[in-house]
């Protein structure tokens, strides 16, 4: 409301887009606060651990029922899909656990029957193949569905089961967490960029019963499924989301209980977040616009098109925040704002707004959506949103899509295309004055905007002074005892596809050697003897690092490596290992992997220097040289009216219609001469009101000065006057005129059928005639107009027409006080035309002093150079680090 009643728009192609963007900000805002507003505390069901025996002694088998477990493989790595399947046959009230092979990937069945799971085909349905319809193989009432490389809690079925008490629910969706420092979904804050909806939004949405279905780590009631029409399609989180809007459409409950029961895998490159955060956005579209989607006719619940809103808020963002920068680089290149407003309202409304809004979702979601978390989001999926609009990638032999895309692609076209433009920004306002002019306290808010934007899409690029690492897969802290060949060696840390070795002899790289070792796990003591190719070998300290790569495993050892390194970890992290607790948890180290500059990088970070560089030169307070080269559009209407007293003028009119003498950006104000009868300008507020008739045939004439000469005061003898220009109004009463300098003054000439000799009375009509000084420095944004009221009479010219324009001595010239027809003489008064409202500054010295506005500009633009540079610097100790 604040938009539309202490605003005023800019051009509409800036202001209507202004205006659907902050709309759909503040509708998504909405509907995420009512989706995560605390709903009355609701009965839990006990969990029956309350009661029973410690986790891991003899009576700990507490479920009611067993279920069958489901799988899925897609693109996850053969040791991922191991620690899964080991998981899941670990986890309590586990009947048999199936595999569905989406990748159709060689091996997969015989990985399966080593592990004794049951693989199952992807079912083929009449409309086609369903990644849904394979749950239905399960012989239990519930199944629990798994993603491959997810690795379930022991007590999973324990926690979830009870909900299903309530015949109304569905699906169970637990929650699941990352328990990674960094992967490629991480910030560079290091928290997870899925944690909102899997810790704050799911849970708080399954409260009312409409939760989403996520997929991994949730328990489905087998009857539920088969009530509705299994959704068609082989991908599984929009076969998962489109399954959701059926079972509430046919008025089943889905509910998110906020107990940890899941670790989720991070995805390993950035190319595959991409092809994540594509699929999310198609699903999110999809979940609103297909037929029967939240936006569209069919019986959907409100409650349920309300969560569905909420939970497309984030998925589609990035279009939003695609118009938001398409705006701001419009405003800059164009010179022109999409609204202007006051200090006060935006201090007193736009601000707290602002505040509330972060805060309070910050807040009713527990923190897990912290204030900048959606604007890092909606940067970050710039490019994938537009992927999205795309059909799926096609698939490779193999099972691997083609990626269209890295992950932060877009954003980086976005960089590109905001440095640009803070450059040519820069060069206009210092050097070629080409772009269009902006008001001093306009062009700073632009800057800042920009700069919180660019700053944010830095960061995210992890081009400023931050050094988080990304790396393929943790290492587990150990300190076993082994041989690598003939070398005695200890195994400082292991991951599932390699080990860090400490020795006092060198190894020679490439060389195939067998390690070793016993691997102590809760399932027991494994020896192990397992292929290794020394992939480096360096001195520190006096020791040998030495770095192995494992070859082909056996089953024991796999499953060994498997429990070690992937499973028992993160139990212990979730406090579900048997005998252990979370404080007592292995340590897990992420090394830095040697950073990779590349071109692509350095040119991001030269152009971004380039662009501050660019902010830093717009920023700077202007100059009275440079404001002089500026030629401003002018235009206005000329009107008729006559005085209330006026025995001649029958119906009253208001003498103060304005002449909307006015800039082509925004209007030109004008401050209230000393003397109304010698300026000719009228507030426009006196007289009893009504409007009069355009002029057409008057003769609008515009002089320039550009400088003051020697007595430095503007309108005198010895100024240095541009060319007059001069217009004639149309039929509708509008003129055009462009004009250049620093201190200018109109007159009007009335037309055949007018007069400026009108009666005088208490609100005389003003002399039409009288040049005016216009005010180029003042407030233009304000709704000041210049009143130039003619009046009406049956007088007609000398030959009937209007008179030819002044010429340059005529407007210099006639004295305020003499007769029409007096001629120009030498002894004139020096100030022979009014002085302008805010007279010019001299072109030597600045226009403006530093604000606070111009100093904040700075020092943001400082402190990412800084920021930028020390990012460029590259520590020693990081360059010698080598993958191991």
């Amino acid at each position: 409301t604040w938009r539309i009643g202490f605003t005023r728009g800019g051009p509409w192609w800036l202001a209507l887009p202004t205006l659907v963007i902050e709309v759909a900000a503040a509708s998504g805002s909405a509907v995420l606060a009512w989706a995560l507003w605390p709903m009355p505390t609701a009965v839990h069901p006990p969990h029956p651990a309350d009661d029973g025996p410690p986790p891991g002694s003899e009576g700990a088998s507490l479920v009611r029922v067993a279920v069958d477990v489901l799988v899925r493989v897609t693109d996850q790595a053969d040791h991922e899909v191991r620690a899964t399947l080991v998981a899941a046959k670990s986890m309590r009230g586990v009947q048999r656990v199936l595999l569905v092979d989406h990748s159709e990937r060689p091996g997969m069945a015989a990985l399966a029957g080593e592990l004794g799971a049951v693989p199952v085909p992807l079912t083929a349905t009449p409309a086609g193949p369903s990644a849904l319809a394979a749950i239905t193989a399960a012989a239990t009432p519930w199944c629990v569905v798994l993603a491959a490389g997810d690795v379930p809690a022991i007590d999973l079925v324990d926690r979830l089961a009870p909900y299903l008490d309530d015949p109304t629910v569905a699906v169970v969706q637990g929650l699941g967490r990352s328990f990674a420092e960094d992967s490629p979904e991480h910030g560079p804050n290091r928290r997870h960029e899925l944690t909102f909806e899997w810790t704050g939004l799911n849970p708080a949405l399954g409260t009312r019963g409409v939760a989403m279905w996520l997929g991994t780590g949730s328990i489905v009631r087998l009857d539920a499924l088969r009530d509705v029409a299994a959704p068609t399609g082989a991908h599984p989180l929009e076969s998962h989301w489109s399954a959701t809007s059926a079972l509430l459409a046919a008025g089943w409950k889905v509910v998110a209980p906020d107990v940890t029961v899941l670790a989720r895998r991070s995805l390993p490159s950035e190319a595959a977040v991409h092809v994540d955060r594509a699929d999310r956005a198609r699903a999110a579209r999809r979940l609103l616009f297909a037929p029967g989607g939240a936006l569209r006719r069919g019986p959907l619940p409100t409650p349920v098109r309300l969560a569905h809103l909420a939970w497309a808020v984030r998925p589609l963002s990035g279009f939003r925040r695609s118009a938001f920068l398409a705006v701001l680089c419009g405003a800059l290149l164009a010179g022109q704002v999409p609204f202007t407003a006051g200090v006060a309202p935006l201090l007193a409304m736009w601000l707290p707004a602002f505040l509330a809004t972060s805060i309070g979702l910050a807040l009713l979601s527990g923190w897990t959506l912290r204030p900048g978390d959606r604007t890092r989001w909606s940067l970050h999926t710039l490019g994938p949103v537009w992927s999205s609009l795309r059909h799926e990638p096609v698939a490779r032999p193999g099972g691997h899509r083609r990626v269209p895309a890295l992950y932060g692609a877009g954003l980086t076209v976005a960089v590109v295309a905001l440095s640009v433009v803070l450059v040519l920004r820069g060069l206009s306002e210092r050097v070629t004055h080409t772009l269009g002019e902006l008001r001093q306290g306009q062009l700073l808010a632009l800057l800042l905007v920009s700069l919180w934007t660019l700053a944010l899409s830095l960061d995210l690029l992890r081009v400023l002074a931050r050094r988080a690492q990304l790396r393929r897969s943790p290492r587990v802290v150990a300190a076993l005892t082994a041989t690598l060949g003939d070398l005695g060696v200890t195994v400082v840390d292991m991951t599932p596809l390699g080990a860090g070795l400490l020795s006092t002899s060198a190894a020679a790289v490439g060389e195939h050697l067998t390690l070793l070792t016993a691997i102590p796990t809760a399932t027991g003591i494994t020896d192990v003897e397992i292929p290794c190719t020394v992939r480096n070998s360096m001195i520190r300290g006096g020791e040998w690092r030495i770095g192995v790569e494992f070859g082909q495993l056996e089953n024991a050892a796999a499953i060994a490596l498997a429990e070690f390194c992937s499973i028992e970890p993160i139990w212990e992290r979730m406090g579900a290992m048997p005998g252990r607790s979370v404080t007592e948890a292995r340590p897990i180290v992420y090394l830095p992997d040697p950073e990779d500059a590349g071109p692509a990088r350095l040119a991001v970070r030269a152009l971004a220097l380039a662009a501050l560089l660019g902010a830093v030169a717009s920023g700077l307070p202007g100059r009275a040289d440079a404001a002089g080269a500026v030629t401003r559009h002018v235009q206005g209407t000329v009107v008729a009216g006559v005085t209330a007293d006026d025995p001649d003028g029958g119906v009253p009119v208001d003498t103060g219609v304005p002449d909307t003498l006015v800039d082509h950006d925004e209007p030109i104000p004008t401050t209230e001469a000393p003397s109304q009868a010698s300026e000719g300008v009228s507030d426009g507020t006196s007289g009893e009101a009504g409007e009069g008739d355009a002029v057409s045939g008057a003769v609008v004439v515009v002089v320039c000065s550009d400088d003051a000469g020697d007595d430095g005061q503007w309108g005198t003898n010895d100024d240095h006057y541009l060319p007059p220009v001069s217009a004639v109004t149309g039929p509708d009463g509008t003129f055009d005129l462009e004009i250049d300098g620093l201190a200018c003054w109109a007159s009007v000439e009335p037309p055949a059928g007018y007069s400026v000799d009108v009666p005088a009375g208490d609100n005389p009509t003003v002399l039409s005639e009288e040049p005016r000084a216009l005010d180029l420095a003042g407030d233009l944004a304000g709704d000041w107009a210049l009143t130039v009221p003619l009046a009406p009479t049956a007088m007609e010219g000398p030959d009937g027409r209007a008179g030819a324009p002044r010429t340059l001595a005529e407007v210099q010239w006639v004295p305020r006080a003499a007769a029409p027809d007096a001629a120009p003489e030498a002894t004139t008064p020096d100030s022979a035309l009014p002085a302008p409202p805010v007279p010019p500054v001299p072109a030597d010295e600045p226009a403006d002093p530093l604000s606070v506005l111009n100093l904040v500009v700075l020092a943001a633009a400082g402190l990412l150079v800084g920021s930028l540079l020390l990012g460029m610097v590259r520590p020693r100790s990081l360059a010698r680090v080598q993958p191991l």
